[in-house]
């Protein structure tokens, strides 16, 4: 009787402390209770907006964000280096074989910020890229400027496909998408080589990138969203140089909606031009010398030779040089043109030519309308062009509407 009576209290023993096991509903219900795994990350990119979201109302104090849907982000991969003596070949399949065992991570969600100083931030494997307006309004006609600061905080060296004074582009698209025609002209287009930087890990550059916002009688009310891009690449596995597989990143957008300008807002430029030199003068809409900073572009040509380049800061408003050793003979033509802007300034543009028996290399031209006109029929665009109109349109200048397809 007491073996038995013993048993049976071993047997209670062994069931408190081990439990009884779980039926199927009971671990059911033990399961429901533990948090839901993350969803894995894809590499499938998804659309990104080329137009700024509505705003909605943010209570104060706060700084209104729009995060854009972006692209998922993988994790960071390893710093593989060849070393010793390495040629083409071994190198290339080094390259191809890193690209499809680790590809490159994808770009985080945009972060745009308006608040009283624009910001629009991404990430894509430890390359961020930061767009910086200095004010949230602008003027039609009005310069952009915006700093952009890319930073390498991952392990990674990694190239960016752009020279020093070149770290990115800035695109400005209106309601549409597209970007509006280039005023007051394409710049020349200078033949350089291609450059590259490297980017180390820690390394951060930045610089002022410049974007003119059409004038009033071009844009027809048009509101705009500015964006930054650029290329970049991880470094060669030799660690010499970029491995030449360009990516990109973009940041954005920050919306541009443009007031209408009054008088007083124009620059005028005026200038000065012959064959030792030139003078630029520039005055504000009360005939001034402007008070805030000016940036602009000046290009001349003659003959076989052309120069460009940015226009340096201004002093008392005005800015003068010659033609950097070059002799300009008695009768050569020079032509020449140049544009100046400020923040808070409606941009002036200024075109002159001295007459002479050559003519300008037909890599540089002066065009006879740099900026937009507008017409109300076609016969009153032909008399005052003096060019003929191409045919099929209708004398009151309006296409027939669409057939529907």
């Amino acid at each position: 009787m007491c073996l038995r009576l013993l048993g049976m209290f071993l047997v209670v023993l062994v069931l408190v402390g081990c439990g009884v096991p779980d039926t199927p509903e009971h671990a059911v219900a033990q399961r429901s209770t533990l948090p839901a795994p993350a969803s894995r990350p894809t590499n499938t990119p998804t659309a990104v907006p080329t137009t700024a979201p509505a705003l909605t109302a943010t209570p104060a104090g706060l700084r209104p964000s729009i995060a854009v849907p972006a692209r998922a982000t993988s994790a960071p991969t390893e710093v593989h280096v060849l070393t010793g003596p390495v040629d083409w070949n071994t190198q290339q399949t080094a390259i191809i074989a890193r690209a499809t065992a680790h590809p490159f991570p994808t770009a985080s969600t945009v972060d745009v910020r308006l608040g009283a100083i624009p910001v629009a931030v991404v990430d894509r494997g430890g390359l961020s890229m930061r767009l910086q307006l200095p004010k949230l309004h602008y003027l039609y006609g009005e310069l952009i400027q915006a700093e952009v600061v890319l930073r390498n905080h991952g392990r990674e060296p990694l190239a960016l496909s752009s020279c020093a004074d070149e770290l990115a582009r800035l695109v400005l698209l209106d309601e549409q998408g597209e970007e509006p025609p280039v005023w007051p002209w394409s710049p020349f287009a200078r033949s350089r080589p291609a450059c590259d930087q490297p980017l180390v890990p820690g390394q951060t550059v930045s610089g002022t990138l410049l974007v003119q916002i059409p004038p009033v009688e071009q844009a027809h009310g048009a509101t705009y969203s500015l964006w930054a891009e650029t290329r970049f690449s991880r470094a060669a596995p030799t660690g010499q140089g970029p491995d030449n597989i360009w990516l990109s990143l973009e940041t954005g957008p920050l919306p541009i909606q443009p007031l209408r300008p009054q008088p007083v807002d124009q620059l005028h430029a005026t200038l000065q031009l012959d064959r030792s030199g030139y003078r630029l003068d520039v005055r504000d809409g009360l005939g001034q010398i402007p008070s805030r900073p000016l940036k602009g572009q000046f290009e001349a040509a003659s003959g076989n030779w052309v120069t460009s380049g940015p226009v340096q800061p201004l002093t008392a408003g005005a800015w003068s040089g010659s033609w950097n050793g070059v002799t300009v003979g008695n009768g050569s033509r020079v032509t020449a043109r140049a544009w100046v802007g400020g923040v808070g300034y409606v941009t002036g543009a200024v075109e002159q030519i001295v007459p002479g028996t050559s003519a300008a290399p037909p890599m540089f031209s002066t065009p006879d309308a740099a900026q937009h006109r507008t017409f109300a029929t076609v016969v009153e665009a032909q008399q005052a062009l003096g060019v003929p109109i191409a045919a099929g349109l209708p004398a009151d200048g309006h296409r027939p509407p669409r057939r529907a397809e």
